[in-house]
Formats: structure tokens, sequence, C-alpha cells
């Protein structure tokens, strides 16, 4: 089945502090940069007094860096303010820095000419996919608009037969602009703990079929998203979904999670929960920092950071010693050396 244009909506929540919206973006070559800057207080309503002003820094990857100030707007609980970064080059990356007081926040743009893939015949987004246990995952199936056009019926199958379900009866084409190709989402679930399957679809006298490996969710409730984005970050945690997503195209990630054909066959490995344990780590103490009365006002700089990095080395410690173990963070340990 096919349908005209996306639809559907979606409810916003505002992290406490300062943020800039989106995290990350890649744009044409000369193409503004249109970002959010946020601020948010614990209590959720518009505090007294001034506006935030708000200092922004950016920094090219070609050397040059400037900067400038916004007064963020009051809204309803929370202010903000859009901000236009220029438009660079093509391979031009810019890092955005932005200070209120002792709250950071930070982004990141990337300028590349982008070609969106060919979609010559049905096909899933990956070759293969993961399925935590009990937790929902989206797959993507792309097909030809022409095919989809002939409004033949789609069917999916799952194999094992029982121990994947698929959570919704019908599946429609939504008609993407950019791919100029229909795209089907579809939702799985699984109570398997290890083991592989397969996904197949039928669409007319097409075929695509997909992998799927299971796995144990990870305890603690944080959910964690593998993918390979064209940015230069690790990882950054999104506090407003309470998703770690992980850059596994970064030249320091990739070596250590394998494939993506296979699975990401390292995301169990020491190193990849040593460098968990870190950005974990970094996340916690500038959430804390942003909440204590001590660190709310403006304070020397120095001090601040000395504190951030002393605060981030001891939970980072804890964190590598729960998630490792001694023995294994020891190796880490000789083999960096």
């Amino acid at each position: 089945m096919a349908a005209d244009g996306p639809g559907g909506g979606s409810t916003q929540t505002h992290q406490v502090g300062l943020s800039i919206v989106p995290s990350s973006s890649t744009l044409d070559p000369s193409m503004a940069g249109r970002l959010t800057l946020r601020y948010r207080e614990r209590d959720a309503t518009v505090p007294g007094g001034d506006a935030p002003l708000v200092h922004v820094q950016v920094s090219l990857l070609s050397g040059e860096t400037y900067a400038f100030a916004e007064t963020l707007k009051p809204r309803k609980g929370y202010f903000s303010k859009g901000i236009r970064i220029r438009g660079e080059q093509d391979g031009e990356i810019a890092n955005v820095f932005a200070r209120y007081r002792s709250h950071r926040a930070e982004a990141s743009i990337r300028w590349r000419t982008r070609e969106a893939p060919v979609i010559e015949e049905l096909q899933w987004q990956r070759r293969s996919y993961t399925l935590q246990t009990s937790k929902v995952r989206r797959a993507l199936l792309y097909a030809p608009w022409e095919i989809v056009a002939n409004d033949d019926e789609l069917t999916i199958q799952v194999s094992p037969a029982g121990v994947i379900q698929i959570t919704a009866d019908e599946h429609i084409f939504q008609y993407d602009y950019e791919l100029n190709a229909g795209v089907c989402v579809v939702d799985l679930i699984s109570d398997q703990q290890d083991g592989t399957g397969t996904i197949e679809a039928t669409l007319g006298d097409q075929r695509a079929t997909a992998d799927l490996r299971f796995s144990q969710a990870r305890s603690g409730g944080l959910e964690i998203d593998l993918d390979i984005h064209d940015i230069p970050r690790r990882a950054w945690f999104e506090e407003s979904t309470g998703v770690l997503r992980v850059n596994a195209g970064h030249q320091a990630l990739s070596r250590i999670l394998g494939s993506r054909d296979e699975g990401w066959p390292g995301q169990h490995s020491s190193a990849f929960q040593a460098m968990l344990a870190e950005v974990l780590a970094t996340t916690i103490v500038r959430h804390s920092l942003s909440r204590t009365e001590e660190y709310s006002r403006d304070s020397d700089i120095n001090v601040l950071f000395s504190t951030f990095d002393t605060k981030v080395a001891t939970v980072a410690g804890r964190l590598q010693r729960a998630l490792i173990g001694a023995e294994d963070l020891k190796a880490i340990a000789g083999s960096s050396r």
C-alpha cells in the first residue's frame, strides 16, 4: 500500500540547563546552519530578572574562530532563540560551543556534497538488525516508487516463527521526497536472548532479506544506538530521549566495533565498555554540576574545569570497574602504554 507524505506528531520536552538543537547536522556546501539555543531552569518555570545572555563560539576545522552573544527569548517554561551559523565550503566542519554561567552545550555542523542513494530494488535499510530482549527495534524497508505504485500486497515474514513479533498488522509505504522512493516502517520485538534469525519482505516479484541477531538488553534502562554518523564525535547522550548515540564510523571506534554487517561484534568488548564509561561519566558530571547551587552562578572558569575533570575521572573509574572488572581494566591499561 502507498500513502502520500508523512504524518503524525510528537510531544517535545526540554532538558534542564543549556542545550543546542540539533546537536549534529550535515548540510550542503554554502548552506547556513540553523540552530536553536535553549535554557530551562530546574523548576520548569521562567525565572525572573534578565533573560539569559548566551555566549557562542564557532571553531572551524580550517582554523578560523568567531564568536557572538545572543539574548534568549522567554517561552512557556523556558528560554530559547534561533541562531544562524554562516555557510561554509565543502569539507568544512564547525564546532559550536555555547555557555551561560556554568552551563555548557555544544554542537557540530559538517558541510559536504551529498548524493542521495538510488533505490533500484526492494531493500532493507540495513543488512542486519540486532534485537535486544523485549525492546522494540525499528527497521526501514525501501522500494522504488514505480513498484509501490503498482499497489501490490506487501508481505513480511520472520524466522524463526513465533520468536519474533511484528507490532503492526498492516504496513504502508510513505513517499520519501529525497530518495524519490517509498519507505515502510517495520517495528520488531523479541524475547530471545541469543541466536539469529531473518526477516523477508515480498512486494510483487521482488524480495528483500535482512539478518536478525538477538541479544540480552543492557541493565539500567539505558538505550544505546549504534550507527555510522558523518561527524567527528565519538558519542553523545541525548538527555531528552535517554539514548546514547554511538558513532560507529568514528576512527577510534570502528576498529573496536567491527563490521555493521556482522552486527558490531566488538560492542561487548572491554575496550568498548571503557569508552561507554567515559561518555557516561562526562554526562553525569555535567548534569550534576548544572544543578548544584555552588556552580549555578558565575564562577572562576579555571576552578570549574578543574572540578569537572576531577569528578569525571572519579566517576569514570567507578563505572569502568562496574562495567568491565579489575582484571580487564589492567589489560586495557597495559595495552595502551
